[in-house]
Formats: structure tokens, sequence, C-alpha cells
């Protein structure tokens, strides 16, 4: 990863309903934002498939990161 990249991590929350299907992390480069892993929350019922668009679980809409930080001060839920 390029040394202007910052480590991020966020809700994956839908665009059409607001639910949050779990937790998005990546980098914010100064080109674009690269998302690599997705952590879903407890409970999470939907499906995922390597090469899939990531869904909202509830609705199908389409996931966007919000509520957005460095990873270094975010808390991720641990999943028992």
């Amino acid at each position: 990863m390029e040394e202007s990249s910052i480590r991020i991590i966020a809700d994956a929350w839908c665009l059409h309903c607001g639910h949050v299907s779990g937790i998005l992390k990546g980098f914010l480069t100064p080109e674009r934002v690269l998302l690599d892993t997705f952590i879903p929350r407890p409970g999470f019922i939907g499906t995922l498939k390597p090469g899939e668009r990531l869904r909202c679980e509830r609705c199908r809409g389409p996931i966007l990161p919000d509520n957005t930080s460095r990873a270094e001060e975010a808390q991720i839920p641990k999943s028992d």
C-alpha cells in the first residue's frame, strides 16, 4: 500500500433503508477509497460470495461506508 494511505474502518450502511450490516475496513489514498474487508454484524443473515458486490442483508440495497474513522481509533466489536 502507498505511504500516503490511511487505514480506515466504517459502518457498512445501506443507501436504501439505512440498515448497518457490519463493518468495512480498507485504505484511504489521495486517489480513492480501497475497501478490502467486511466483518458481518453479530446475527448477520445475508449471503457472501467471493467477487460478488456486497448488498444489504435486509433489502438488498447498495452498501456504502458511513461513520468512517482511522482504524487505530476505532473499536471493533467482538463476535462470539
